[in-house]
């Protein structure tokens, strides 16, 4: 019996080891999976051919140390320009993470549709200053433009991209008076919004 023992004991260090070897062999296998998988994602959405960049940022938004990206695309003008074309655009941001993984945020809801009858100049630029990036675009028609500014900030302990700050400033013009005026919402206004779910027509209509 006593040599039986160390026999056994031997037997089920090994069996552990195997089990150890394997866990961690699938949870190499499905890290690279998922990684693989980002990367079709990231490919697919970068060769649509419906949109093209407009511009793209890179700054370590999320503080890890590694540059992350956010870009912006639009689609193009029909050769003949009709009154009811428009061009539409999306937000994409490229998060990197300590697993040499990255996460891809999409929102098609921040920037307005740009239609040829717009008197401004419709999305303008991103600016990133450390965690915190945003989008600024300008729209008017019938003696109105709205400036207005899309603050984002990621949030280290959600580790999420969250709706920071939305603020317009509004210029009327009419009889050569020209008026302007500024709307300003924050979190205690508007809550908690992740960057996928903003809309610019929801949070316009509070």
């Amino acid at each position: 019996m006593m040599k039986t023992l160390p026999l056994l004991f031997a037997f089920i260090l090994l069996s552990c080891n195997g089990q150890e070897s394997k866990m961690k062999m699938r949870k190499k296998n499905k890290s690279s999976e998922l990684k693989k998988n980002e990367e079709i994602k990231s490919s697919i959405i970068e060769k649509d051919n419906n949109y093209s960049i407009v511009t793209q940022k890179e700054a370590d938004i999320n503080q890890d140390g590694k540059p992350d990206k956010v870009t912006v695309y639009s689609t193009e003008w029909n050769k003949e320009i009709k009154p009811n074309d428009f061009k539409l655009f999306k937000v994409i941001v490229k998060l990197s993470n300590n697993e040499n993984k990255f996460t891809i945020l999409t929102n098609d809801n921040i920037i307005e549709p740009y239609y040829p009858d717009n008197v401004a100049s419709g999305f303008s630029d991103v600016k990133i200053k450390d965690n915190f990036f945003t989008i600024e675009q300008a729209n008017g028609g019938g003696g109105v433009i709205d400036r207005s500014f899309i603050t984002f900030k990621y949030d280290k302990f959600k580790k999420g991209i969250y709706l920071h700050r939305y603020s317009v400033l509004t210029t009327e013009m009419s009889s050569g008076d020209e008026k302007e005026y500024k709307t300003e919402l924050t979190t205690k206004d508007f809550g908690s919004i992740p960057f996928g779910n903003f809309n610019i027509k929801a949070i316009n209509s509070k």
